[in-house]
């Protein structure tokens, strides 16, 4: 099985786990199956833990062993304030990432 580390950010009021565009593929899931309470940088995606994160670790951990490296947030974390996962900003970036 392969062992994967997972980033977890954490402050004083929520928290998400940093994953790949290509992860989220892998677990046989899109972008769009998520929340809007899940935020994207590019091809990352830090997915809110409450419901997005579990949905994710419930399929990748079939084929993958998941340890997590927790970073924790004395104040408010800069994830809070990147884009939200939002179905035309990821529509957008798949058509982009299926090009040769």
């Amino acid at each position: 099985m392969n062992k994967t580390i997972i980033k977890f950010h954490s402050d004083s009021g929520h928290a998400w786990i940093e994953v790949s565009l290509n992860e989220i593929l892998s677990a046989g899931l899109m972008p769009k199956d998520f929340s809007i309470y899940s935020y994207r940088d590019g091809s990352k995606f830090y997915l809110e833990e409450d419901c997005d994160a579990p949905k994710f670790l419930n399929y990748y951990e079939i084929n993958h062993e998941v340890e997590f490296n927790h970073i924790n947030y004395n104040s408010d974390c800069w994830i809070r304030y990147l884009e939200r996962n939002k179905p035309s900003l990821v529509e957008k970036l798949m058509q982009t990432s299926e090009r040769p």
